[in-house]
């Protein structure tokens, strides 16, 4: 979930795959998903929008949210669905839109392994960074046009940050910044500001 730039919207990803303790993190209702972006006042707690894929996207868990230029929310999911299916796993929603996904050419797309793991804004929100351990690369878009900026390629990379001119990304093999570390990183990662 990520809180607007109003200060009063909360927009919260649902992923719509059911679990139970008593299973593990067995998938129990793959065939009856119901993913689905929200935004809720914060203030009273209704719902102010609902957006859900279509019927024949029903297995694209949406997961995880950027907040980019005009207020845009940035979405990345997860297929549950045929492996060699390659629908579409980026995009953003807003009131006024919708649901809208990102123009990814197929080859693009197939670098991400029909898996985003994380997702990011750069400080000024013009950029936004798709990342997928599954597929060892990470997508940046522009988040005015949608269109691919750059692609970058690291083995398991999935944690990544924004900075004011880019993106700080770590991978579950220690890689962080360029650099190795004797630790496995988790697969998110905040930038913290400090400071009065």
């Amino acid at each position: 979930m990520v809180l607007m730039p109003d200060g009063r919207t909360l927009c919260v990803a649902n992923g719509g795959i059911l679990t139970h303790p008593e299973s593990g993190r067995a998938k129990l209702n793959l065939d009856s998903m119901k993913p689905s972006i929200v935004l809720i006042d914060i203030n009273d707690g209704s719902l102010i929008a609902r957006f859900e894929p279509p019927p024949t996207l029903s297995r694209l868990s949406l997961r995880h949210l950027a907040v980019g230029k005009d207020a845009k929310v940035w979405f990345g999911a997860q297929w549950e669905g045929n492996d060699m299916d390659t629908p579409p796993l980026i995009g953003h929603a807003g009131p006024d839109r919708g649901l809208v996904f990102a123009p990814l050419n197929e080859q693009t797309l197939s670098k991400l392994g029909n898996y985003v793991g994380s997702v990011a804004a750069n400080g000024d929100g013009s950029q936004i960074a798709f990342t997928s351990p599954f597929g060892g690369h990470a997508v940046i878009v522009d988040a005015t046009t949608g269109k691919v900026a750059s692609v970058i390629e690291q083995k398991k990379i999935c944690g990544v940050t924004g900075r004011m001119s880019g993106f700080v990304f770590s991978s579950e093999l220690g890689q962080m910044s360029g650099r190795q570390f004797p630790v496995a990183w988790d697969n998110h990662m905040q930038h913290l500001r400090t400071g009065a």
